[in-house]
């Protein structure tokens, strides 16, 4: 159909490919005589082509607005045995015949005056009935019962349709609806899922074999290391992750015998409670050369508060001043300052190493399936509750990063045939957390 974008020349005025709303189709880049004056841009599209230029000179169903439609609608849930439909069992054929709907008096009624559906969409009936309109009603049962047709074809298998203009109103009556019911094995199969997707079911499992297991005694032996206070003493403690990580990096850089190692550390009274600055008494003990960076020579008394030192925070606060008093005159190297992760990397790179104390409930690997619970150094007998703290202290060595992806790797005491590896802004957090001091030892590999 002729107008300002359609009309053409020669066929460098038609472009391939392109659809104009106005045109109708898709053009071809073929310009075509549309009459013996006029060329148009041939176009790919259903034929005979709809003209909307003459209107008719007055509305055709302006008389339509008295018009009725009943609305009868039902819905049904078969696996449930449920039916529903839209007309309530108290409405009889005679209330039919005489109602139509009203928000007021007859709210139930399925029957609906056009002028009236047309209204509620916020338009004027005689306005749409001069070229007519398509209005949609939406039943709320939230299921899509439309069909539409994409596609005919004769019987020689050739698309084709039939164009009857005509003005008049469509409804499009689209429902939905939903539908549940408990079911026991459900329920169970998707408490499993959601147990297993929050890493619970490990920690379920370890309260319930060392609580309420005869044997517990047992699990909690198999389950941790023991660190042995002399081979006559009635007093075992479980393996600490301070000594652990100790006793990882002192098989990497200097390799000594578990007495050696045993020995020193009953040398040292490191049994019940050991900090940061025990393992830098500890590595100078042993001719390992470090230096032990902390925010605080000495205990922060803020931590007092905190459940992780509350219990030993008395008896221990005068022995670790003590030690920070004296660390100098025993050759025990300690700075007051906070270690840039730069200056960390750069350590990492000269193959040194080091032992980091972290916030174990931030401190996540990516590789592991899930989190570890960490219970270092109770006494025997005590149980650990896996309950979520704000704050637990663990000490990891860690022992290289990769710039690219951005991770950092460390060694967890916790486990003994893996490295773990997890991301810069979460070991960042780990060891910056109140409670860590930001405490980080760093050990050298003798050249």
């Amino acid at each position: 159909i002729p107008d300002h974008s359609t009309v053409c020349v020669d066929d460098c005025d038609c472009i391939e490919g392109l659809n104009d709303p106005r045109g109708s189709g898709i053009q071809t880049g073929l310009c075509e005589n549309f009459s013996t004056t006029v060329k148009t841009c041939e176009v790919i599209s259903w034929c005979p082509l709809e003209i909307d230029s003459h209107l008719p000179d007055h509305a055709l169903l302006d008389s339509a607005e008295n018009f009725t439609v009943l609305i009868k609608n039902s819905i049904t849930y078969p696996k449930f045995n449920i039916h529903r439909r839209n007309i309530a069992p108290h409405i009889n054929s005679s209330y039919l015949r005489s109602c139509q709907f009203n928000r007021s008096s007859d709210p139930d009624c399925p029957i609906f005056r056009l002028k009236h559906i047309v209204s509620e969409a916020g338009e004027d009936f005689q306005d749409m009935a001069v070229k007519g309109g398509i209005l949609g009603i939406i039943i709320d049962w939230t299921c899509d019962l439309d069909w539409f047709a994409k596609y005919y074809m004769d019987q020689g298998g050739e698309e084709f349709r039939t164009l009857f203009k005509a003005y008049g109103i469509r409804f499009d009556v689209i429902v939905f609806g939903t539908a549940g019911k408990f079911g026991v094995v459900p329920t169970v199969v998707n408490l499993g899922a959601a147990l297993s997707f929050l890493s619970l079911v490990p920690m379920v499992a370890d309260w319930f074999l060392l609580t309420c297991l005869r044997k517990r005694d047992l699990y909690s032996r198999h389950k941790v290391s023991y660190l042995r206070e002399d081979a006559d003493s009635e007093g075992l403690y479980h393996w600490d992750c301070g000594l652990a990580c100790s006793r990882m990096v002192l098989k990497y850089l200097h390799p000594i015998s578990d007495e050696e190692f045993q020995r020193a550390c009953w040398e040292l009274k490191l049994t019940e409670s050991v900090w940061t600055i025990d393992l830098a008494y500890l590595m100078c003990h042993l001719g390992i050369k470090h230096c032990f960076c902390t925010q605080t020579l000495g205990v922060d008394k803020g931590f007092r508060n905190q459940n992780f030192y509350k219990k030993h925070f008395d008896t221990e606060e005068d022995r670790v001043n003590e030690l920070f008093l004296k660390a100098e005159s025993k050759g025990v190297t300690v700075k007051k300052c906070s270690v840039p992760l730069q200056e960390i990397q750069s350590h990492l790179e000269q193959g040194h190493v080091a032992i980091v104390l972290v916030n174990a409930v931030v401190l996540t690997c990516d590789l592991c399936s899930s989190p570890v619970k960490y219970c270092c150094f109770l006494p025997v007998g005590q149980k650990c509750f896996c309950r979520k703290p704000e704050y637990q202290g663990h000490f990891v060595v860690v022992c290289g990063y990769n710039r690219t992806t951005g991770c950092v790797f460390y060694n967890n005491p916790a486990y003994s045939d893996r490295v773990c590896c997890t991301s810069v802004s979460i070991f960042e957090e780990a060891r910056r957390s109140y409670g860590t001091d930001e405490d980080i030892l760093l050990i050298y590999k003798e050249s």
